[in-house]
């Protein structure tokens, strides 16, 4: 993968979308990959999780967008160091880990939230530049915990993606590499219970005649679409990714768009950041695959790269590697 860089860029997004580098103060991360990163709109602020920088870490950063500035927290009890993970922020401002890879192939799950006034006074989350941090009495505090959870859990895997179901408290696990092969199952993990559940996938009707995705890792995953019509909620979208070919035994750089049609679970139990309740339908226990076939110039086939889904419902996809090259 050659040597880990760090730079900051804007993409800003209109008809003409244009980068821009950004300067920033503060405690910057060292470059690395394999680590996540949430958007958390309320607070203003980016936080990055993990990674490896040479080695696998269990950092977390915070990067204040409208300061422009980077800071260390440094948490008690973090999570065990990591990459390969995936990292996915709650309705209500709760990130939420999952995963990864440290030597073994981990299947635990962690959750980063505010702490409460009590704890908070204690000192639970600090940054590493503390004039900064007590220049300001109302600083937010968070704090780690991991989580204990109930019914069918995945298997440790890294190279994962993980999605937000329109209820705001509904994990989807999607595929990954488990240390021997990749995988194509999917597990829904409810926030507010923590209990895991398989999702039953049927077959797509028509289309290309493959029946449902090939097993991938190291792809990319989104939510697409709203309440959907009766029997539909919207559904998650994957591009991408790396598999190898069942028949040849041969490495595959994939290119391919599939969407998990879900089917609705009236009764959402998350919360937005505001803390009011949501009214969107969950996701039921079972889909359906189907292969989507874009117009226009799509992207050669590729894994590791990023992804973010806009306001208009646009995906966007940047980076990752081709084969044995890596670029933007």
């Amino acid at each position: 993968r050659g040597s880990p860089q760090l730079a900051m860029f804007l993409l800003a997004s209109s008809l003409l979308a244009t980068w821009t580098e950004l300067s920033a103060n503060g405690s910057w991360p060292t470059p690395r990959h394999g680590h996540s990163a949430v958007f958390c709109p309320r607070r203003g602020w980016m936080l990055l999780f993990g990674g490896n920088a040479f080695d696998p870490t269990n950092q977390l950063f915070r990067f204040d967008v409208a300061r422009s500035e980077w800071a260390q927290l440094k948490l008690a009890g973090p999570p065990s160091k990591r990459e390969g993970h995936t990292a996915t922020l709650t309705a209500d401002g709760r990130m939420v880990v999952f995963g990864g890879y440290s030597g073994k192939f981990l299947s635990d799950v962690w959750e980063l939230a505010e702490a409460p006034a009590a704890a908070a006074e204690d000192g639970v989350a600090a940054a590493d530049d503390g004039a900064a941090a007590a220049a300001n009495a109302s600083a937010v505090r968070l704090a780690w915990r991991r989580v204990e959870t109930s019914g069918e859990a995945p298997c440790g895997r890294d190279g994962h993606s993980s999605v937000l179901a329109p209820d705001g408290a509904t994990l989807l696990i999607h595929g990954g590499f488990d240390g021997s092969r990749q995988l194509s199952d999917t597990y829904a993990l409810d926030t507010t219970s923590w209990g895991w559940r398989r999702v039953a996938t049927s077959p797509a009707v028509g289309g290309s005649g493959e029946e449902a995705p090939p097993a991938r890792c190291m792809h990319c995953a989104a939510w697409v679409g709203g309440e959907g019509g009766e029997d539909g909620c919207g559904g998650m979208l994957l591009f991408g990714g790396y598999a190898i070919d069942e028949e040849t035994d041969e490495d595959r750089t994939l290119s391919d768009v599939w969407l998990l049609e879900l089917e609705r679970q009236p009764g959402a139990r998350g919360t937005d950041e505001a803390g009011a309740e949501g009214g969107a339908a969950t996701v039921g226990d079972a889909g359906t695959w189907r292969r989507v076939e874009p117009r226009g110039a799509a992207p050669q086939g590729v894994f590791g790269h990023a992804s973010a889904l806009d306001s208009r419902g646009a995906l966007w996809v940047h980076g990752g590697c081709a084969g044995r090259e890596c670029g933007a």
